[in-house]
C-alpha cells in the first residue's frame, strides 16, 4: 500500500514537472509566405494568416456586399457563417491559473465571417492545386481575371502532428490550450498600424471558403474552413541576366550584399520597421519572417524590407506557468509586461540586426522613435482594433488598444536602449569586391570609420564615439582590399579588422597612449588595433598597439551558420538556471542559481562563464552548492575550469563490499545503510583542445570529506576506511573525444572520456590510491526517427581506498532500476542498450521533438577474491521532450530490476 501510494505521488510529479515544456508547446508555429498585390514599392505586401479552427457553426445570408469582398470580385450578394474559434478553450479557474488567461476570450466569442463565393457575377475561380502538409493547410485559387490567389488555414486539429494514437494525449490536449497566447487576427489589427508607419504590407482579409462543388476534388478537405486570402504577385521579374529576383527571401539578398557595395539596404526603412516590431511586441523576426523588395537607384541596388508573419503580436503569457517559462526562455516577451526586457524583444532578429543597422545613429533612433509615436496616434490605434469582429468590441478591443498606447508611451525609452545595444559592438561590412577601409582615431578618443569602393564612393561612413562604443567590427570579405588605421589618441575603441579572402594590405599607424602596467609611470601604446586574416599573401604592417592573427579559419557550411550562427560572440547574459530532477533515492531535488556568461570574438562557446547553484532534496532534506567557473580569455587558447562543490547528496548508502552484497528491504526502508557525508571538492583544471571535438585536461583538486553514520547502521557495524574526518588531494588527466549531436539529447555520434586520478599520501590520507576510468557512448541513427544508444563505463581502482571511493554502481544513471551505490568493488563494469524512439517533431513556439525509450541495463562489480559470475540487470521505458533547439529538454522514465521500481525526472537522457 505504502509503494501504491508513492508511486501515485510520483505519477502527480512527473505531470507537474511536465507542465513547463508543455505549456511553451503553443500550437504550432504556423508560416505563410504571402505576397505583394503588384506595382510600386507600396504595394500590399502580406496576407497574414489567423488562426481559426473547424466548420461552419451557423451559415446566413449577408444583407448587403461586404465592403473588403467589392476588392476581390465583382459579387453583389455573399454568404457568412458564425463560428467560435475554440469552444474547447473554455477553462475553469485552476486552468485558468495554471495555465492562463491569455486571449482566451477571443477564442471562445462567436464571431461571424464572410464565405468567398467562388461562382459570381465577376466571373469563375479556378482551384489551381492544394500545398502545405499536416501542419497546414493551403489551397491556391485564381479568379476570372487571372490574379491568383493562396487561401491559407488552421488545422481543424493542431494535434495531427502527432501520431493518431497520441493525438488525445494529456500532452497534447495542454499543448492544444496554449495557442490562446495568441490573439486572433492580430494580423488585422497589426495590418492598420504598419500601414499608417509606412511599411509595406497588404490587410489581411478574412475568409471562409464554401462547401462548393467548385472546390473540385478539395471539397471534403476544404469546405467550411476558415482562413486568410492573399493575392499571390505575378511571376518574379528577373533582371537583364535573368539571376536577380525582385522580391527574395532574407539569406538571397543578404548573399547580394555580400558580392558587392553597390547593394544596399534601405537601413532606415528596416529601423522603422524594428520599431513597429517592438510597439507590436512581436518577438518573433527572424530571417523567415522577412523578405525583400529590389529597388534601383541611379547606380545602386536597394533593398526594401517586407516584414511578414505577425502570429506573435500581442502574445501573452499569464499564468504560473507561462509565466515561468516567459521568464527561462529570452525571447518570449508578453505584450501586459509593464516594460520588456529588450534584448530578449529583439533577441531573434539580432543577427539581421547587427548586419542591417551599423549605419543608422543614435540621433536617428531617437528621431525615428518620436516619428513613429506621432504616426501611431490614438485615431490610428482606435481604427487597428475596430478591425476585430463586431462581437469582440466591448471585452478584447478596449484592452488591446489600451496596451497598445501603453507600449506606444514606452517607445523612446525601448528604441533608446535597443540603439544603445546595437552601438556597444558595431559590425561593418564590406564585400567581395576591392574596396579601401579607412579607420582614423581622434583625438577626442572617438573613431571615424569609412569604406570607399573601387569607383571612389563612398558606402559607408559613421563616427563612433567612446563613451557609447567599445568595439568596432569591420569585416572586409573578399577582394583585395586595404585597411588603415590612423590617429593618435588618449583612448580609443578596440578595432578588430578581419581580411577575408583576396591580397589585402593591413595597416595600422594609430598610437593609443597607455602604461606597461596601469599603475606605473612607464608609457607603453595600449592594444586597441586586431588584424585577422589567414591568407599567406596579406600584406601587415602592426603599429605599436596592433596584433595580429593568422590561423586558419573553418569556413561555413550553410547559409545559416553564415547569416544566423547559434554560438554569440559579444555582451553579457545573466540567467536564472532552474533544475528540478525526481530519483527514488532522493525525492524531489528543487534547485536554481545565477548563471553570467560573457562572450568574445572567436572565443567559442564564450569568453567565460561563471554559474552559481543551491539545491536541496525533499526525501533527505541535504543541501547541494556549487560554483562553476570557465575561463577561455586569461591564458591564450587555454582553457581554464575552476569549481567549488559542497554537497550532502554525493554519497548516500553502503550496502558492503560485493557483487552480491546483501540487501533486505525492512532494513532499506528502515535507513539501515544510509550513510551521511558532508563532501568540499575545490579544483582547478587546464583544458587544451587538439581539435574541436578532441580535448585533454588536467588539474588538481583539495577534497575534504566527513562521513557520518547512525548507530546501529550498516556502516558502523561494518567500520571502513576514510569514516569520520577526511582531508586528501587529487591529481587527475582526462582525454575526451566528443562528436555528439548535442550534449543533453544526443541521437548521433560517439563520446569517449577516459579519466586517471592519482590520491598521494598527504593530509590525512596515508596510503596513496588511484583509479581509471574509461566511458564509451555510441549513438546510432538507426532511421531518421530511431536512435539505438549504446554505453559501457569501466572502473578500476588500485590501491587501498577510502570506502566512498569504491567502483560502485546502481542509480538513475548507471544500473537504473537499483539503489544508488547498490554495488561496491575494487571495480565495475556496465552496458547499456537503449531505443530512442521520436514520436514526432513539431512546430510551436521553438521547434521541438518528442518521444519514448525503452532501455536494458547490465553490469556488475569485482572484489579481490570473491568469485561471483552473477551479472545484475534492470529494464525500463519512459518518455522525453526537447524544446527550442534541445536547450528545454527532460526525460522521466521507470526502471524495474528484481529488487525494486524506480522512476526518474531529469534534463536530458541518462547518457
Amino acid at each position: 500500500m505504502k509503494m501504491r501510494v508513492q508511486h501515485q505521488r510520483v505519477a502527480l510529479l512527473i505531470l507537474l514537472f511536465l507542465l513547463p515544456f508543455v505549456s511553451i508547446a503553443n500550437m504550432q508555429k504556423l508560416h505563410i509566405s504571402a505576397v505583394p498585390l503588384s506595382g510600386s514599392i507600396d504595394f500590399m505586401q502580406k496576407v497574414h494568416k489567423i488562426s481559426c479552427l473547424g466548420r461552419f457553426d451557423q451559415l446566413s445570408t449577408m444583407h448587403g456586399r461586404p465592403q473588403f469582398m467589392q476588392k476581390l470580385h465583382n459579387s453583389d450578394a455573399g454568404d457568412s457563417l458564425t463560428h467560435t474559434l475554440g469552444a474547447e478553450y473554455e477553462a475553469g479557474w485552476l486552468r485558468r491559473l495554471l495555465l492562463g488567461e491569455h486571449w482566451r476570450k477571443a477564442w471562445t466569442t462567436p464571431i461571424t465571417v464572410p464565405v468567398l463565393p467562388l461562382a459570381s457575377r465577376g466571373g469563375k475561380w479556378t482551384v489551381l492545386r492544394e500545398g502545405g502538409g499536416l501542419q497546414t493547410l493551403k489551397l491556391f485559387l485564381q479568379d476570372a481575371s487571372g490574379q491568383r490567389y493562396r487561401f491559407r488555414a488552421i488545422n481543424l486539429d493542431p494535434a495531427m502532428v502527432w501520431h493518431p494514437d497520441l493525438r488525445k494525449a494529456i500532452i497534447t490536449r495542454a499543448m492544444l490550450d496554449q495557442v490562446t497566447t495568441q490573439l486572433p487576427f492580430a494580423a488585422v489589427v497589426a495590418a492598420e498600424l504598419e500601414q499608417a508607419a509606412g511599411l509595406s504590407v497588404p490587410h489581411p482579409r478574412i475568409v471562409a471558403l464554401p462547401d462548393s462543388p467548385d472546390l473540385g476534388s478539395y471539397r471534403e478537405r476544404f469546405a467550411g474552413l476558415v482562413g486568410t486570402l492573399t493575392a499571390e504577385l505575378p511571376a518574379d521579374t528577373a533582371d537583364a541576366d535573368g539571376v536577380f529576383r525582385s522580391v527574395v527571401g532574407t539569406y538571397a539578398m543578404l548573399s547580394q550584399l555580400d558580392a558587392s557595395l553597390s547593394q544596399q539596404v534601405d537601413a532606415i526603412q528596416y529601423a522603422k520597421a524594428r520599431i513597429m516590431d517592438m510597439l507590436l511586441g512581436d518577438w518573433d523576426r527572424d530571417a523567415e519572417q522577412w523578405r525583400w523588395m529590389k529597388t534601383e537607384a541611379g547606380k545602386r541596388t536597394v533593398w526594401v524590407p517586407l516584414p511578414e508573419d505577425r502570429d506573435q503580436a500581442f502574445s501573452l503569457f499569464d499564468g504560473l506557468i507561462p509565466s515561468f517559462v516567459e521568464r527561462v526562455v529570452r525571447p518570449l516577451q508578453g505584450y501586459d509586461s509593464e516594460f520588456p526586457n529588450v534584448d530578449g524583444l529583439t533577441w531573434t532578429a539580432r543577427h539581421l540586426d547587427r548586419r542591417l543597422l551599423s549605419s543608422v545613429s543614435l540621433r536617428q533612433w531617437d528621431s525615428l522613435a518620436t516619428w513613429m509615436q506621432q504616426r501611431i496616434d490614438d485615431t490610428v490605434i482606435d481604427r487597428a482594433v475596430a478591425q476585430l469582429p463586431a462581437t469582440w468590441q466591448r471585452a478584447i478591443a478596449p484592452r488591446l488598444a489600451s496596451m497598445i498606447r501603453h507600449r506606444r508611451s514606452q517607445l523612446p525609452a525601448l528604441v533608446a536602449e535597443f540603439a544603445y545595444q546595437l552601438a556597444r559592438v558595431v559590425d561593418v561590412y564590406g564585400s567581395m569586391e576591392a574596396e579601401n577601409v579607412d579607420v582614423d582615431r581622434r583625438e577626442d578618443g572617438s573613431v571615424d570609420v569609412r569604406l570607399v569602393d573601387a569607383t571612389g564612393r563612398t558606402s559607408f561612413f559613421r563616427h563612433f564615439n567612446d563613451d557609447v562604443t567599445n568595439e568596432i567590427r569591420i569585416h572586409a570579405l573578399g577582394g583585395d582590399d586595404t585597411v588603415y588605421v590612423h590617429g593618435e589618441a588618449g583612448t580609443s575603441i578596440d578595432t578588430r579588422i578581419v581580411g577575408g579572402a583576396g591580397r589585402d594590405v593591413l595597416l595600422d599607424d594609430s598610437y593609443v597612449h597607455g602604461y606597461f602596467i596601469d599603475i606605473t609611470p612607464i608609457p607603453r601604446a595600449e592594444y586597441r588595433t586586431f588584424f585577422y586574416d589567414d591568407d599567406a599573401d596579406t600584406e601587415v604592417r602592426l603599429g605599436a598597439g596592433a596584433t595580429y592573427d593568422g590561423s586558419a579559419t573553418h569556413p561555413v557550411e550553410t547559409e545559416a551558420d553564415r547569416y544566423e550562427p547559434l554560438i554569440e560572440d559579444r555582451g553579457v547574459r545573466l540567467r536564472l538556471d532552474p533544475r528540478l530532477t525526481y530519483n527514488s533515492d532522493d525525492g524531489l531535488v528543487i534547485g536554481a542559481g545565477p548563471e553570467l556568461t560573457r562572450y568574445g570574438f572567436r572565443q567559442q562557446p564564450f569568453s567565460w562563464r561563471m554559474a552559481g547553484y543551491a539545491a536541496l532534496a525533499t526525501a533527505s532534506g541535504k543541501p547541494q552548492l556549487e560554483f562553476d567557473g570557465q575561463y577561455q580569455s586569461i591564458i591564450p587558447d587555454i582553457f581554464l575550469h575552476l569549481t567549488l562543490f559542497h554537497s550532502e547528496l554525493s554519497f548516500g548508502r553502503f550496502y558492503g563490499f560485493g557483487n552480491e552484497s546483501e540487501r533486505e528491504q525492512d532494513l532499506d526502508d528502515a535507513d539501515y545503510y544510509q550513510v551521511g557525508q558532508e563532501l568540499i571538492d575545490m579544483r582547478a583544471a587546464l583544458r587544451v583542445a587538439a581539435t574541436p571535438e578532441a580535448y585533454a585536461e588536467m588539474g588538481a583538486a583539495y577534497r575534504y570529506s566527513e562521513v557520518m553514520a547512525e548507530a546501529q547502521s550498516y556502516l558502523t557495524m561494518h567500520p571502513q576506511y576514510g569514516e569520520g574526518s577526511f582531508r586528501y588531494a587529487e591529481i587527475f588527466g582526462t582525454l575526451v573525444y566528443d562528436t555528439r549531436d548535442h550534449p543533453r539529447v544526443p541521437l548521433a555520434g560517439t563520446y569517449m572520456q577516459l579519466q586517471g586520478r592519482y590520491y598521494p599520501v598527504i593530509l590525512d590520507n596515508h596510503r596513496h590510491f588511484a583509479d581509471l576510468l574509461l566511458d564509451a557512448r555510441g549513438y546510432l541513427p538507426v532511421q531518421d526517427w530511431l536512435t539505438l544508444a549504446l554505453r559501457i563505463r569501466a572502473q578500476h581502482v588500485w590501491g587501498y581506498y577510502p570506502f566512498f571511493h569504491a567502483a560502485s554502481i546502481g542509480g538513475s544513471e548507471e544500473l537504473r532500476g537499483f539503489n544508488r551505490e547498490r554495488f561496491a568493488g575494487d571495480a565495475s563494469l556496465l552496458g547499456t542498450a537503449e531505443l530512442r524512439l521520436r514520436i514526432s517533431r513539431i512546430r510551436v513556439i521553438f521547434p521541438g521533438e518528442w518521444g519514448v525509450l525503452g532501455f536494458t541495463d547490465a553490469g556488475r562489480v569485482f572484489v579481490t577474491g570473491e568469485t561471483s559470475r552473477r551479472m545484475h540487470t534492470g529494464i525500463g521505458g519512459g518518455i522525453w521532450g526537447a524544446f527550442a533547439a534541445r536547450r528545454l529538454t527532460f526525460s522521466a522514465q521507470a526502471a524495474l530490476s528484481p529488487e525494486r521500481l524506480a522512476l526518474s525526472i531529469k534534463t536530458g537522457f541518462a547518457f
